[in-house]
């Protein structure tokens, strides 16, 4: 009766059954209550509002514009001394690796017999992709205020490749390798933001 518990179950100690799952998937006798739900809508509303409020501010004004243009100078004139690294880390980012990093994870989900942790890691890296696509279609990045529009770069594919890589290698991670995952997925995402 042990085969469908997972790793991170917690068991109530007369009755030996999992009550809850620390990641906060499943709740008091395996019911979810819908909290996850819950949390789940606030954080997109969170993260939907936050991407208006970027674009709103450095695509949709001239101050705005000004410290992007500068941002991108400056990043610019920086990759230079930084020329072998930065093509290494824009260079990893291709179809082929968001398919590896897919069947990785699912694989892994899998062997841990995280059934709804493989389905998400798909929908994570697919969604978040196919969303950034979609977004680079859909906004503008008008002349104002005499700033350079070298064309927009918001959303950025390549941090959303790497961003979306380390999110499903931080899903899959067994709990005691999660903090060494969130690091090194926080250093390549922002690594591939900079280059």
């Amino acid at each position: 009766h042990l085969g469908d518990v997972a790793p991170d179950d917690v068991f109530d100690r007369v009755t030996g059954k999992a009550i809850a799952r620390l990641d906060g998937v499943q709740h008091l006798g395996g019911q979810g209550n819908g909290s996850h739900l819950v949390q789940g809508a606030i954080g997109a509303a969170l993260a939907a509002a936050s991407f208006i409020g970027l674009e709103r501010v450095f695509i949709g004004s001239a101050r705005g514009q000004i410290i992007d243009e500068s941002a991108l100078i400056g990043s610019t004139r920086g990759k230079a001394s930084l020329e072998g690294i930065t093509q290494f880390v824009v260079g990893i980012v291709s179809v082929r690796f968001l398919i590896a990093v897919v069947v990785v994870a699912v694989v892994v989900a899998l062997v841990r017999k995280q059934w709804g942790d493989a389905a998400r890691a798909v929908v994570i890296v697919a969604g978040a992709n196919l969303t950034t696509q979609v977004l680079k279609e859909l906004i503008e990045r008008p002349e104002i205020g005499g700033a350079w529009a070298p064309g927009n770069s918001l959303p950025s594919g390549h941090t959303t490749v790497a961003a979306s890589a380390a999110a499903v290698a931080l899903l899959v991670a067994p709990r005691a390798a999660r903090p060494i995952v969130a690091i090194i997925g926080a250093i390549y995402a922002a690594a591939t933001g900079i280059a």
